[in-house]
């Protein structure tokens, strides 16, 4: 089913927008949490590190953190008791890393792997994300006692989980082949679903919910891009901003709503919330371009990126 849905211009909604640190010249936020925890990694410029975590508090104060030892550390997820999911580099290959709520770190990977990058957290600490070794990308969940669960889309050769709810049903993308991608949904019983939107040329998933309603976006043969919502009876519902050349959903609350971003006709991007009942509000970082919007919590409380003078700087819509 395609939505074509009524339209809003909503400025009315409160930006505060912040760089990571003095300095930074490119700042990503990436996941907030219900208590409005921003999480995300910034570049300081300097060249020495590929990406540095920064975990934002409501209060607006931002605390600036590495792994220890570490060419890089970026974020990735966090969840209402304020662990902090990612990867992190030591110059040779990535493993996760969990930054628990009193800032000590615990660095993994899975076993035998050449590269280990969680995606997402959950709200019981279980976090899902893939890893490589020599049969192909996989994909793994991690428990809070440390056991690891591995697993694959069978006759896969990557399986990339993006996202995971509270109940440790997980969804993502898959390829085979040629390499299109498809969706899949991984309950916690284990059964995995694959799926793909009707008339698609290829599939991805990027967020769950409670629900089971997966939002993503999809491809078509002319080469447009549209957001998809998958219900859990396995319908869907496909949309687009109005008048827009493509429209990428990034985020999902518990109640339906999807935030994103998309394109207009001239090359524009800008920001969007997708209300359950269909309706769409757009929005800019006022004074800014290029407003792409990461991740939504239960708030309605929007976070992403803008651009500024050739800057890239993180913005809060509440």
């Amino acid at each position: 089913m395609n939505v074509h849905a009524a339209v809003t211009s909503h400025q009315l909604h409160p930006f505060i927008t912040f760089d990571a640190a003095q300095g930074a010249i490119d700042t990503e936020p990436t996941s907030i949490n219900d208590a409005g925890q921003v999480v995300g990694w910034y570049n300081d410029g300097s060249g020495v590190h590929g990406g540095r975590g920064f975990l934002r508090e409501p209060n607006a104060s931002i605390v600036l953190f590495d792994v220890p030892n570490s060419t890089h550390t970026l974020p990735t997820g966090i969840n209402n008791s304020c662990h902090i999911t990612g990867y992190f580099g030591d110059g040779t290959h990535d493993m996760g890393f969990v930054r628990e709520h009193n800032s000590v770190f615990v660095v993994f990977e899975v076993p035998g792997s050449t590269f280990t990058q969680p995606a997402a957290i959950n709200a019981g600490g279980v976090l899902t994300g893939s890893f490589g070794n020599p049969a192909g990308v996989l994909g793994f969940l991690r428990h809070p006692d440390a056991s690891i669960i591995t697993f694959s889309v069978p006759n896969a050769d990557t399986t990339s989980p993006a996202a995971i709810n509270s109940s440790e049903d997980v969804t993502g993308a898959y390829s085979s082949g040629v390499g299109q991608a498809h969706g899949f949904v991984r309950l916690s019983s284990g059964v995995v679903t694959t799926f793909d939107v009707p008339a698609s040329n290829y599939t991805s998933p990027i967020a769950i919910n409670a629900a089971r309603e997966i939002a993503g976006h999809y491809g078509d043969a002319t080469g447009h891009v549209h957001g998809f919502i998958r219900h859990h009876n396995g319908s869907f519902t496909t949309f687009d901003v109005p008048s827009s050349i493509y429209t990428i959903p990034t985020g999902l609350t518990s109640s339906g709503e999807i935030t994103g971003y998309y394109a207009e006709l001239g090359g524009k991007i800008r920001g969007f919330l997708r209300h359950h009942n269909g309706t769409i509000d757009t929005f800019d970082v006022p004074n800014g371009t290029d407003t792409s919007p990461s991740a939504i919590n239960r708030g309605r409380q929007v976070i992403g990126t803008f651009s500024d003078s050739g800057a890239i700087r993180g913005f809060l819509r509440s």
